[in-house]
């Protein structure tokens, strides 16, 4: 070891070209002293405790590391000027006043990062003690292992560490894919309870046709009504639930509208199923694949894309706000804070960015409107009256004719889904109850100018 540290000096100092790893096991640094290029290994976890110096590089694309965040750039524009080494702790010395001190002892070995007064600047591992801004004192709380470190050929480091990370990744995809599975599946399941509730369309519809015959029989203020059932082969009779409120008419055409919005939604709901079902099918297609990949790049394609970060904080803060500036809140009569998306940008941000899985979400039945989400509050149910008014909002901020009635869906925000590639303001909801409601539009009008946030 000491010949390799001789080794290592002798080319020093030398400028940075690239600070990388391969899985999260190993530092590699390409260092440049204008008379030629060579790769310094470090592979301090348990599994590979490793040290190379080599003309030889990895061969192969490996990520930057990370873990040293805005660092990262400052150790690219410096030299490596010096390495010790102490017991089982490899310093190494830059020309900017800053070290980084290599452990290779503990289950995943760590990197440590020191600014000019010798305080944690950045860490492989953090844990608790190797926090950003602490002082740097590890001894008193870390064991030390006596496994020797031993000095490997590149080429042999670089095949353990491929198969390190292959191993380490192969985890993650069976992972990844076994939530989605069961994510799937439980989707799946709230579809199917909603298209067993959906079979009842001709239920309501043979109710609609009993009151329409039995017109003259109905006055405003009755709560039911006891027919003759003439669709069933024994001619018994059937009560038919009333709502005292309405008039005949209108109690009639409550359960034809219901009648058809049930047979129409269960065409959506069949197209759900087949489009879960799809995705189910792809998600066993990547379990099946991925026994038989042994390329780390082909391996992490089955694992979701990372999302872009925009090119500046800035941008995002003025987005995030203007996004929270057009979101109308209110609060109800029980003191229930109640939030309104007015376009399908809005909608998406407060869906998908702003509501939590226990809010209440409420969308106007079978047509394009209003996102409305009601805040949920510890140990409380949500109020009959709340629920009422949120629907109220949605069917206003929906664009519902005025005294019309509004049929609005409502459910937990975490059974409504936004699948990748459906387009601004479409989600998938699983499940869910049905409100109706009657809209004037003066009434809500004078609620949201007392109710306003």
């Amino acid at each position: 070891m000491n010949n390799l540290l001789q080794n290592i000096n002798s080319f020093l100092p030398a400028e940075i070209q690239k600070i990388g790893q391969i899985a999260d096991a190993s530092i590699i640094f390409r260092l440049n002293n204008s008379d030629n290029v060579k790769y310094l290994y470090f592979s301090p976890c348990s599994e590979i405790r490793a040290v190379s110096f080599s003309d030889n590089s990895p061969k192969r694309e490996y990520e930057n590391a990370g873990w040293l965040g805005p660092y990262l750039h400052k150790l690219l524009d410096s030299k490596l000027v010096k390495i010790e080494k102490s017991e089982n702790i490899f310093s190494l010395f830059f020309n900017n006043n800053l070290t980084c001190d290599i452990h290779f002892f503990g289950g995943t070995g760590n990197a440590i990062l020191l600014d000019e007064n010798r305080k944690v600047a950045a860490a492989m591992h953090p844990g608790r003690f190797f926090k950003t801004g602490n002082d740097y004192d590890f001894s008193k709380n870390i064991s030390h292992s006596n496994q020797k470190i031993i000095f490997i050929e590149a080429d042999k480091l670089i095949e353990k560490l491929n198969i390190l990370e292959l191993n380490s990744l192969r985890k993650k995809v069976e992972q990844f894919l076994a939530n989605e599975k069961k994510r799937l599946l439980r989707r799946l399941k709230k579809i199917q309870i909603e298209l067993d509730d959906s079979k009842h369309f001709e239920v309501y519809k043979q109710k609609g046709e009993l009151l329409k015959a039995n017109y003259h029989l109905l006055k405003r203020g009755m709560k039911s009504v006891k027919l003759i059932n003439y669709f069933s082969p024994e001619n018994e009779k059937i009560e038919i639930e009333l709502e005292p409120a309405k008039n005949p008419q209108e109690n009639i055409a409550k359960y034809f509208k219901k009648a058809k919005k049930l047979e129409r939604g269960r065409k959506q709901i069949l197209n759900r199923i087949d489009v879960t079902n799809a995705e189910l099918e792809a998600i066993d297609k990547k379990c099946h694949l991925q026994s038989t990949i042994f390329d780390v790049c082909e391996l992490k394609k089955l694992l979701p894309k990372k999302k872009k970060k925009q090119s500046t904080k800035n941008v995002n803060c003025n987005q995030q706000k203007m996004s929270i500036a057009k979101i109308k809140y209110f609060i109800s009569s029980d003191n229930f804070d109640i939030l309104v998306g007015k376009n399908a940008k809005e909608n998406d941000y407060l869906t998908v960015r702003l509501a939590n899985g226990n809010d209440m979400w409420l969308h106007t039945r079978n047509r394009p409107g209003a996102h409305v989400v009601i805040r949920a509050q510890r140990a409380k149910d949500f109020p009959k009256n709340t629920l009422i008014e949120a629907a109220k909002l949605c069917a206003h901020f929906s664009k519902a004719k005025d005294d019309s009635l509004e049929d609005i869906t409502y459910t937990l925000k975490k059974n409504v889904t936004k699948p990748k590639g459906m387009k601004p303001g479409s989600v998938l909801v699983a499940g869910g109850k049905t409100i109706t409601i009657r809209y004037i539009e003066r009434e809500i009008k004078k609620w949201m100018r007392e109710h306003s946030k």
